[in-house]
């Protein structure tokens, strides 16, 4: 016994992800934000180099080493996180993987943050501005590569920018007040931003894992059936041939790839499937 079934749209039905497809989804995010972490690894260091440059001029070089010292020590580990994550599965368990990451993300906001703090006295107001604008880059590149695993870039933004608004707020003067209120409402409306790409990029995650569990068991029952079938679009032609059909005819899997299904019937039959299958389609 032989069938055929056309391929069409089916209704799209609730998805409630279980705890295996929870860990398949924590995984997918690490795995997102990982491949992220050479961008930012470029991005830290070559605006860390750029205020390196500026500042020597101005004294300070113990602690302008220090900072870049460490800073450069924290995105090495961060590479060597993500080499050692992309290499193959991770031996720890997925929620340690992401606490790892979340605190390695927090100490490069933090080490941002009270560097920066260092680094405001004794220098122009120009050179002082261009920190706080190189600060609001970094928190608003850390949407894409970091907001997926949300809780990291929930202390990324705070830690990076609290320490140098602080610092703008207790002046006595209106223009660091105003870059202390901007500096607020920015990071303010970077979490609001980050929270809701975070829902939109773990949404797409469920729904293409959705998708990948249904074809793999719709695949699962379809070569497996006890009877020939074939999956075949619009225009007739088979896209997949089950195992049965394939022993039935004594073909291999690629004899019926492109071939319309009725290309082994005679021709009257032949004929009668094609007037049959014109008319399923045509309602």
């Amino acid at each position: 016994m032989l069938s055929a079934a056309a391929t069409h749209p089916s209704q799209a039905l609730e998805y409630v992800p279980s705890d295996a497809a929870q860990t398949s989804l924590r995984e997918l995010r690490l795995g997102y934000v990982h491949q992220q972490a050479q961008l930012g690894f470029i991005c830290n260091l070559a605006l860390a180099t750029l205020l390196l440059c500026l500042w020597w001029p101005y004294g300070n070089h113990g602690v302008l080493g220090g900072w870049y010292l460490g800073l450069g020590a924290l995105c090495l580990l961060r590479m060597q996180q993500r080499a050692r994550y992309l290499a193959g599965p991770s031996r720890l368990p997925v929620t340690q993987a992401e606490q790892q990451f979340i605190a390695l993300v927090a100490l490069t906001g933090l080490t941002w943050g009270i560097g920066v703090l260092l680094l405001m006295s004794g220098v122009p107001f120009e050179h002082q501005f261009l920190a706080i604008l190189v600060l609001a880059g970094l928190c608003a590149g850390g949407i894409v590569h970091l907001s997926p695993v949300l809780n990291s870039y929930r202390l990324y933004v705070p830690l990076m920018l609290i320490p140098v608004t602080l610092w703008c707020a207790l002046h006595d003067n209106a223009a660091f007040r105003t870059l202390a209120l901007m500096a607020v409402l920015f990071g303010v409306a970077l979490l609001s931003a980050g929270r809701h790409y975070s829902r939109h990029f773990n949404r797409s995650a469920e729904l293409a894992s959705a998708l990948q569990q249904t074809e793999a068991r719709f695949a699962s029952a379809f070569h497996n059936a006890p009877i020939g079938m074939l999956l075949i679009d619009a225009d007739g032609a088979v896209v997949h041939a089950n195992r049965v059909t394939e022993g039935i005819y004594a073909t291999g899997a690629d004899y019926w790839k492109n071939r319309p299904f009725w290309a082994l019937a005679d021709a009257v039959d032949s004929a009668r499937l094609m007037e049959r299958f014109s008319a399923l389609l045509d309602g």
